[in-house]
């Protein structure tokens, strides 16, 4: 591979992301996004129910309802408002153009009694409202992905009424917003015409400077593009998405009895810390040359299949698909996972079960799809501890039951709010166990 095709796939590697984010917000403004109907920007679409096997989006949770929003600060400051959440667990987490988690308001961050915050652009001069607390995005356009808990289908009744004190509007009510830009030029290189579009418009750290510098060289900015540079770059996207694969191949998660844990995925924001979130080296991927940087980058880029996850220290999500002897989980066989102490969590935690074709979630006979401390008639063993069935025929006690599809199935754990003991390890996650 010559070096202007590596230079062309590092390029794709740090374009993506934005590319994507931006094209996802696009969507959901005009299309909607999975249960969340499409709503104009600055506005929040919420979620009005559980997600369950009709939900086709990958590894869609089943603890929360959404309500998301997605923002365009070209039309000035736009102002939040929420309710008292009393001790019900929620987080509004922003995400920048980049996909830089950079502030949370929530359980953890101001408690249960909400607040009114005031989100405006770096540049914003103007008189804010008395009484807001201010909150600086780094790039015009952003999301808020909230998340509130349910129990189950009578709590959701609870959450709505919450939902109609929970306010997103413009400061100034008759501005129109400009919108994500469209992208013009040959429809070949429409990548890099989104990514050039959208890069106009998007704020970006100043660290990166060296890394836009070196890319510059192929035109992507000021669209000064060589045919052989043409050639390179019409070839990175599937370079890039090999280079991502082989990346998520062969990085060793750490695992734990089959249970991955790699809760740094999403810490690649050095740059920007607005309220709740966390300005520390432990929340921090390493980033002190450019080596680093574009290794943070392909990170970044690999996140995507979990685009908008929260950060460790809010959540925490162990994949598994492997037993205790390291087989294939399948519905074809019966399964037994014992928790000695339960997750600890100042929060919530659960399992639940997806299939490996699309990892969307399971229909099964009682409209399970996960299972944890919440909930109702779970069955505690003598000994404190808590046993979980994993099986795809029902069994003749449903209590502690997670129906699994009758082929391979890969459950996911969370961990809301995770203690310091299941960060540091000091907590140990076991096996899953064929009867």
């Amino acid at each position: 591979m010559s070096n202007l095709q590596d230079l062309a796939a590092e390029a794709y590697i740090f374009a993506v992301p934005l590319v994507y984010n931006l094209d996802q917000m696009k969507k959901s403004v005009e299309e909607g996004f999975g249960v969340l109907p499409a709503v104009p920007y600055n506005q929040f679409s919420y979620g009005q129910k559980l997600t369950d096997a009709s939900d086709k989006f990958v590894t869609t949770n089943n603890d929360t309802v959404y309500n998301n929003a997605q923002l365009d600060l070209s039309a000035g400051p736009v102002l939040l408002e929420i309710p008292d959440m009393g001790d019900r667990y929620y987080v509004f987490q922003f995400v920048d153009a980049w996909t830089n988690n950079f502030a949370y308001i929530g359980q953890r961050s101001i408690g249960g009694n909400g607040g009114k915050f005031v989100i405006t652009s770096a540049d914003y001069e103007g008189e804010l409202p008395e009484g807001y607390t201010q909150i600086t995005a780094p790039t015009l356009f952003m999301e808020i992905v909230g998340r509130i808990a349910v129990t189950d289908e009578a709590d959701l009744q609870n959450v709505k009424a919450l939902q109609v004190n929970l306010h997103l509007y413009q400061m100034n009510k008759e501005a129109k917003p400009a919108g994500i830009p469209t992208a013009t030029g040959d429809n070949d290189m429409i990548f890099w015409n989104k990514f050039k579009a959208y890069f106009n418009e998007s704020h970006y750290a100043q660290r990166y400077q060296p890394l836009i510098d070196k890319y510059s060289t192929l035109g992507i900015f000021d669209g000064n593009i060589s045919d052989d540079a043409k050639q390179a770059l019409l070839a990175a996207p599937k370079t890039g998405q090999q280079q991502i694969k082989h990346l998520l191949e062969n990085v060793p998660f750490p695992v734990e009895n089959g249970w991955q844990k790699d809760f740094h995925v999403f810490d690649y924001n050095f740059d920007y810390f607005e309220l709740g979130s966390l300005d520390t080296d432990e929340w921090k991927l390493p980033h002190s040359n450019e080596k680093e940087l574009v290794q943070a980058n392909f990170i970044r880029a690999a996140a995507l299949g979990g685009l908008w996850g929260n950060q460790g220290f809010e959540a925490v999500y162990l994949p598994i698909y492997v037993d205790s002897d390291n087989k294939q989980l399948n519905g074809s066989h019966d399964y037994e996972v014992h928790f000695e102490q339960t997750p600890p969590t100042n929060a919530f935690w659960s399992v639940t079960m997806y299939n490996t074709t699309g990892f969307t979630l399971v229909e099964n006979p009682i409209d399970r799809y996960s299972i944890g401390d919440r909930t109702k008639g779970i069955k505690y063993d003598e000994d404190g501890g808590l046993t979980i069935r994993i099986s795809h025929k029902e069994p003749q006690d449903d209590a502690n039951w997670l129906p699994s599809p009758d082929a391979d199935f890969r459950p996911v754990l969370r961990v809301y709010l995770p203690t310091e003991d299941v960060i540091n390890g000091t907590y140990h996650f076991p096996a899953i166990k064929k009867i």
